[in-house]
């Protein structure tokens, strides 16, 4: 087996679906590099639905923009939707990938079980 078998899938809140042509862009050089040494199959990118943002935008409305961003991004029922949605997502995958590798926090991997293995 040499690195390029291992199968990694990314899983990130950031739109870096395009980072075999634009490596140089925000989030995306992780898994550009990640990309030459291994095989990163594919990214998951677990977004609420429009209306499920909105609705959450407004209940943290507050006018220190940071201090919206963060309640909006650290909201606990925000993060168990996006956990929801990322299983969801993770199982389209399921015995195509070897790796999740997550580059941020703002979710869980899924609903963890033995046999899903990942590296924040």
């Amino acid at each position: 087996m040499t690195t390029k078998d291992i199968r990694i899938l990314g899983l990130t809140l950031q739109p870096v679906a395009n980072f075999r042509a634009e490596p140089h862009a925000k989030s995306t050089g992780l898994y550009a590099a990640l990309d030459r040494r291994f095989s990163v199959v594919g990214v998951v990118q677990p977004e609420l639905p429009p209306i499920e943002d909105y609705f959450n935008k407004l209940r943290h409305m507050h006018p220190d923009r940071v201090e919206w961003r963060a309640r909006i991004d650290l909201d606990p029922w925000a993060f168990k939707r996006r956990t929801v949605i990322a299983e969801q997502q993770l199982q389209n995958w399921h015995g195509q990938y070897d790796l999740i590798m997550q580059l941020h926090t703002l979710v869980a991997p899924g609903f963890l079980s033995p046999d899903r293995v990942y590296v924040l």
